[in-house]
């Protein structure tokens, strides 16, 4: 998966609330929410559905959706890795703030 796809991924996960989020999802769980964000907004279409692979999804199709988001099982690496990326960045930020208020 590129693009801006597994950041969709994530977003759907967590629009299923803080107690829900991190339960497991499948393909075709994801895929009407997917097309419709993308079908939502003219400049995520030109964006990452402006390939020829995109084009074809320009048009809900459900199988070749999920054959897109098939490859789930990596996911709770990417989730592990910015989640570890988003907490370095707040400590960072949080320690820079702080020293600056000291000095």
């Amino acid at each position: 998966m590129t693009k801006s796809y597994k950041m969709i991924v994530l977003h759907y996960m967590l629009s299923r609330g803080q107690d829900s989020w991190l339960n497991p999802v499948t393909p075709e769980q994801i895929a009407p929410y997917f097309h419709r964000y993308f079908s939502e907004k003219d400049y995520s279409i030109r964006t990452d559905f402006s390939d020829k692979q995109g084009k074809e999804l320009r048009t809900y199709n459900e199988k070749k959706i999920t054959s897109l988001l098939t490859p789930l099982p990596e996911h709770a690496q990417i989730l592990y890795r910015w989640t570890e990326e988003i907490c370095d960045y707040r400590l960072h930020a949080y320690f820079e703030r702080k020293s600056n208020f000291i000095e």
